[in-house]
């Protein structure tokens, strides 16, 4: 086992959880710089379905044109960017609002490689409360259902910027591990 410091970041899969410097693909150098093996960009968030297609689109494009990335369908990809010295990408959404209120349309986000799925960004939505809100209602009808899905389709759910009765519902509601991707202890 490597006691260097560099050796062992070197070494390391590094996953970054919330890339704000993704809003604008041209910084993806600084990502490269910084030794990572695999990236989150925020795809969707509080747009709705049309919009959030679009996104998903548009990074895929980018991913397609780029030989020093790969899409992450699955957990063996990242292993994949990091022996190869790739970058790999996980398509993540912040927020429920890009799949409106038709559970259906995670499929097709899952089949265009949506890997990862915040339930609310701050306030609430129709899935359930986020963490700015002055209640704390926990998941809705429609949040079970969405993560029922969610874990059918094997997209991670996150709970981050998700209320606390919200998370802990999902927590309780899932089969599969619960990340929270990008929150404090």
């Amino acid at each position: 086992m490597a006691t260097d410091p560099a050796a062992l970041y070197r070494d390391a899969v590094v996953i970054d959880a919330t890339c704000p410097l993704l809003q604008q693909k041209d910084r993806m150098a600084l990502y490269r710089q910084g030794g990572v093996t695999a990236l989150c960009p925020t795809v969707g968030a509080v747009e709705g379905a049309a919009q959030a297609f679009r996104n998903v689109a548009g990074w895929l494009a980018h991913i397609r044109t780029d030989d020093g990335l790969l899409l992450v369908r699955r957990a063996a990809d990242i292993d994949e960017a990091k022996r190869t010295g790739r970058i790999g990408i996980i398509i993540h959404f912040q927020g429920a609002d890009p799949i409106e209120d038709d559970l259906a349309l995670l499929d097709g986000y899952h089949a265009m490689g949506l890997r990862m799925f915040q339930l609310a960004y701050n306030v609430k939505n129709r899935v359930g409360d986020g963490c700015d809100e002055r209640t704390d209602a926990g998941l809705s009808r429609f949040g079970i259902r969405l993560v029922e899905r969610l874990e059918a389709l094997r997209i991670v759910v996150d709970c981050s910027h998700t209320g606390y009765r919200t998370s802990m519902d999902a927590i309780e509601r899932s089969t599969r591990p619960v990340v929270f991707s990008h929150s404090n202890p």
